[in-house]
Order: C-alpha cells, then sequence, then structure tokens
C-alpha cells in the first residue's frame, strides 16, 4: 500500500513539474514503478525535446536538428527501448543528412546509488535501407526493468527546403514533449497540426544573424514556433485502422 501511494505520488510530482535537468534523472523518475496515466504502460516517455533550427555554414543554409528523450521501463517488454534508430535521407544530387552527434546513457539504483552506464560507440551501426534512406541503429547497455534510459543525438542536414513531420504521441505514454521550430523569413513553410490531443502552441518573432563570409552578413527575422504536449496518451492499433501514425498528434 504504501509503494503504491510513494508511485502515486511521485506521478503527481511528474505531472505537475517535469524533470528538464538533461543528465539528471529525479529520484521520482528513478523510483516510478507504473505509469498512472496507463497502468498496462510497460515504458513511458518522461520528457521528450526536439529542436529544429537554420546554421550558414560552408556556404549554405544547412538544418540542424536536436534531440532528447528520456524514457522510464516499467515491464519486460519495455526493455525493447533500448533499442532506438535514427533515419536519415541522402539524395542523388549529393545533398544529404547526417548524424553529427549520437549519445545515450542508462540510469539504474544500486541500493541508494545512482548508476550510470554510457553506450559505447561499438553499439552503434549505419544501415542502408533504400536508395535514399540510411537508418543508424544503436543500443543502450545494461537495460533493465527500472532503467531510465537518455538519448540525445544531432543531425546536420543541407536538404535546406525539407523539415520531416514531428509526432508528439509514440506507441507508449508520452509525459512530456516539446517542440521547437525558427526558421528564418529567407524560407517559408505551411505548418499544418493535426490530431486529438491538446498542444500548447506559441509563436514569436526574434532577430537572427547570419555570417555569410567574414565581411558579409544577414541580419534577418525568424519565426519561432513552440508545441507542447503533457501527458498524452499511447497510440494503440485497432481492428481496420491503416496505420496508427495516421492519428498521430504531428506538426508538419
Amino acid at each position: 500500500t504504501f509503494c503504491s501511494f510513494a508511485s502515486l505520488l511521485a506521478m503527481q510530482v511528474l505531472a505537475q513539474t517535469p524533470n528538464l535537468k538533461w543528465g539528471k534523472p529525479s529520484k521520482e523518475e528513478l523510483a516510478m514503478t507504473v505509469c498512472e496515466i496507463d497502468r498496462e504502460a510497460k515504458a513511458v516517455v518522461l520528457y521528450s525535446r526536439t529542436s529544429v533550427r537554420y546554421d550558414f555554414q560552408q556556404g549554405d543554409f544547412k538544418i540542424v536538428k536536436n534531440v532528447r528523450k528520456r524514457i522510464k521501463v516499467l515491464g519486460e517488454e519495455g526493455k525493447n527501448w533500448a533499442n532506438g534508430n535514427i533515419t536519415t535521407i541522402s539524395l542523388s544530387n549529393g545533398r544529404k543528412e547526417t548524424v553529427t552527434r549520437l549519445e545515450a546513457t542508462a540510469y539504474n539504483m544500486d541500493g541508494d546509488k545512482v548508476v550510470k552506464t554510457k553506450m559505447p560507440s561499438d553499439l552503434r551501426d549505419v544501415a542502408k535501407v533504400d536508395e535514399q534512406r540510411y537508418m543508424t541503429k544503436f543500443t543502450v547497455p545494461q537495460v533493465t526493468i527500472g532503467t531510465v534510459i537518455e538519448y540525445e543525438y544531432e543531425t546536420l542536414s543541407d536538404v535546406n527546403t525539407y523539415i520531416e513531420d514531428w509526432v508528439a504521441q509514440d506507441v507508449i505514454p508520452v509525459l512530456y514533449t516539446t517542440y521547437e521550430t525558427v526558421i528564418p523569413d529567407v524560407f517559408i513553410y505551411r505548418l499544418d497540426e493535426t490530431g486529438m490531443s491538446v498542444l500548447h502552441h506559441n509563436r514569436e518573432t526574434v532577430p537572427m544573424h547570419y555570417t555569410i563570409t567574414r565581411d558579409n552578413h544577414l541580419d534577418v527575422n525568424a519565426t519561432v514556433e513552440t508545441f507542447t504536449g503533457r501527458n498524452l496518451p499511447s497510440l494503440r492499433d485497432y481492428q481496420f485502422l491503416y496505420s496508427i501514425w495516421t492519428y498521430a498528434q504531428r506538426v508538419s
């Protein structure tokens, strides 16, 4: 009974004040044993952040994407979240997207001590999917029931007129997620949001400064779009449903 109460209290704390400190899972996250918004869930996304921005490098605009995700393993099937993948594109004209950084860590409790296990470089691999897509696969070591997984990666793309859709939901519950794009006004996008859940949306305009050459600079305005979701339910597969991702909460 005490454990159930403690778990519920931890979930209430998580729901009210999500832990946004990277590399430091909270005591509540490490002690968590059940997800109160879906008690059958074998894992839960505690925190997810995706940011997309434009940078000027080597004479051209490039898209930099950074992804951070923290996942709690709650059951045997949840250990599968130790395996991750990143899909990148490579076009026939030579423009491509590459993974420039990938780090992952498993956090486990050993008594009162937090044990950190970082993913070594040999637990990642790149495979060709088709003529335009590659997949970077990775495995986080020492993942068991109760583990908190954190991984972060960054991609750099010179396919600078394409920003892939962001999907807020997953096949497991998502307690907190945020998505931010910073787009200079030299690019014009039409933004669409679909799905049944409610995301908080904020838009603002900020000045941006780009160095084109040592003596040439570009000062423009950029639109910052931020979407935030809390306590999003897991996507479930139903009979006659073509794809669960069709109805997912997303920004295009």
